[in-house]
């Protein structure tokens, strides 16, 4: 999608792009382990409830419930939509209508990689939005079950349409040939 100045909105509608069968398999499979697994430490639960299995079992109903929800929200529409001096992200939460409020010298970064929170990396490649340290939230996934050249693609136009808009932040692309490329848009 061509942006200009006089464009406020630009929209990312994983229908048109081609699908992360990779990751939607993934969790598909994982889901089809899960429910046995919850279900398995439930009968145990009743026969010994104990304390372990008590608290594996919250984690284990909201996967059971989470998984085929993100499943169903893979064709959710992201909308981002330059409003004054923000930016106004929606598609972004819980509930279709959810919408984040970036302002303009709150975006940090666009970056297409292989997330690190300090914890865990990530196995798939996610689009970011970042916002600076101190704004909640931090972290904004756009086009989850898009495939990664996808991605790619909608990395370069988002970061035209912000430049366009006068937004400053940094771009890091780690599927680039130079991979881990930090540049600033």
């Amino acid at each position: 999608m061509k942006t200009n100045k006089n464009n406020t909105k630009y929209a990312i509608n994983p229908r048109k792009y081609r699908k992360d069968w990779f990751f939607t398999g993934f969790l598909i499979l994982f889901w089809l382990i899960w429910v046995p697994l919850t279900i398995f430490i439930t009968v145990a639960a009743l026969v010994d409830p104990s304390p372990f299995f008590l608290i594996w079992l919250i984690f284990g109903y909201v996967g059971v419930c989470f998984i085929p929800y993100t499943l169903l929200k893979r064709n959710r529409k992201h909308i981002l939509e330059v409003d004054g001096e923000s930016l106004v992200v929606y598609g972004t939460g819980f509930l279709p209508t959810s919408s984040v409020w970036i302002d303009k010298q709150d975006l940090a970064a666009l970056t297409l990689e292989h997330y690190d929170d300090g914890f865990e990396l990530e196995s798939v490649y996610t689009l970011n939005l970042f916002q600076k340290p101190g704004v909640c939230p931090k972290r904004i996934i756009l086009a989850s079950f898009v495939h990664p050249k996808q991605k790619a693609i909608l990395l370069e136009e988002i970061g035209e349409f912000l430049r366009n808009h006068g937004f400053v932040f940094d771009v890091k692309d780690e599927m680039s040939t130079n991979r881990g490329v930090t540049t600033r848009g």
